[in-house]
């Protein structure tokens, strides 16, 4: 199971100065099982902060790379369009409020607890000598269903990665203010 998250963060507080910053972000995702914990790789993290593309994979797990980020949010209507120099990375446009009866998951509980599994995360580092783990830690859980207008991703269409036809789309969850913060955790040697 693969996916994009997208996040768009605000008030956080990385240095100690009395303002928070605000960030969008975008992390492609694929669900994995490791010494017997749920988790996820992130192969690729894109974000519109400089400060996260220059922090990311240094001084904080999780290199980023610096892309641009289109977002409009309605009431119920959701349009993200990320891209950087090289690629459009990823498009999608979702109307909030209804779970896709077609998923894989048949109900949105099922769905919303497999993708809280996924609140660890595992990134290559720069050097790619080990695993830089990163965990979401929610103060809630609560997702909402969202029907897909469109969806793209140019990292899963890259038919070099991933054979032609072999993703497909699934579901879409929304989550909105909700309080949380990452916790590092220890890396894991590559050999």
């Amino acid at each position: 199971m693969v996916g994009v998250c997208f996040l768009s963060i605000k008030k956080v507080n990385i240095f100690p100065f009395p303002f928070g910053h605000n960030s969008d972000n975008a992390a492609h995702r694929i669900a994995v099982i490791y010494n017997g914990k749920h988790g996820v790789y992130i192969p690729r993290r894109d974000t519109g902060s400089t400060i996260n593309s220059f922090i990311g994979g240094r001084i904080f797990p999780g290199e980023h790379h610096h892309s641009q980020f289109n977002i409009e949010d309605s009431v119920r209507e959701i349009k993200i369009r990320i891209s950087n120099k090289k690629v459009g990375i990823a498009n999608v446009n979702a109307l909030e409020g209804e779970f896709d009866s077609n998923s894989i998951f048949k109900k949105l509980e099922i769905a919303s607890l497999f993708y809280r599994n996924g609140s660890v995360g595992y990134s290559r580092s720069i050097d790619g000598a080990r695993l830089d783990g990163l965990e979401l830690v929610p103060n809630c859980w609560n997702a909402v269903g969202a029907t897909r207008m469109s969806c793209s991703s140019y990292y899963y269409n890259d038919a070099s990665l991933f054979p032609p036809s072999s993703i497909e789309f699934d579901n879409i969850l929304v989550m909105r203010n909700i309080i949380h913060y990452w916790k590092p955790l220890p890396s894991i040697s590559v050999s």
